[in-house]
């Protein structure tokens, strides 16, 4: 592991395997070029430049963790991600999309970055899915209902679903526990979330149920309130 600050080539770095880059907010951002460093695993880096990421330069690059940060050009072919964090960062749909686009990606999460629910249709081996302060609709939910293998999807301050919507969850196929947080949870959405039986446990904040949940939601199994 090699923790650094500023510009950082890896092309001069050929044998690094993670790195953790962070980039002072007090001074101008740093640019961070991957060169051609094929043995990197694990990229955690924050309020930095990112020029491209190319398959071919990082072929075994397996977890990317970004916030803050400028993500330049993504290439076409896919990168083999198992996990992907976004945070506050700059890029372009087709860019995300291509990012999305990883056969292998199993964990995502995606908070304060544009976001477009219909470009995670790809995402067959997602397992965990957490969205947060992005704007979702039930289109969009629609299309993470379908997601054949997600288990767990967490919605944080998300912008745009109804109350209704929620029961488009009914029918993912292997959802176990949902967690919802800073979004109003209306009559409808109670109704939906007692009527969704195949999600094991469901967390709620009690504030979005309006500082008192409601006896039937109570009474659901494996429901748990956070104050």
């Amino acid at each position: 592991m090699y923790d650094v600050r500023g510009d950082v080539r890896l092309a001069d770095l050929p044998v690094l395997t993670q790195l953790i880059c962070n980039w002072p907010a007090s001074v101008a951002r740093g640019t961070l070029d991957l060169g051609n460093v094929k043995s990197i695993e694990v990229l955690a880096v924050s309020d930095i430049q990112i020029s491209s990421l190319e398959a071919a330069a990082i072929p075994a690059l397996r977890e990317l963790i970004l916030d803050g940060c400028d993500l330049g050009a993504v290439s076409n072919s896919p990168l083999i991600l198992a996990r992907l964090d976004l945070s506050s960062c700059r890029v372009k749909r087709q860019d995300l999309a291509a990012l999305l686009r990883a056969p292998t990606l199993q964990e995502l999460g995606i908070a304060g970055t544009p976001f477009w629910a219909e470009d995670l249709a790809p995402c067959g081996q997602l397992v965990s899915l957490r969205l947060e302060n992005v704007d979702l609709d039930g289109d969009g939910l629609a299309v993470i209902a379908a997601l054949p293998n997600l288990a767990e999807l967490a919605l944080v301050k998300v912008r745009g679903l109804e109350g209704r919507d929620l029961m488009l969850l009914k029918s993912s196929p292997k959802l176990k526990e949902l967690t919802i947080s800073g979004v109003p949870l209306d009559d409808e959405a109670v109704d939906a979330l007692c009527e969704i039986r195949n999600v094991e446990r469901i967390n709620l904040g009690a504030w979005d149920l309006g500082g008192k949940p409601p006896e039937k939601l109570e009474k659901r199994p494996n429901v748990r309130i956070v104050w």
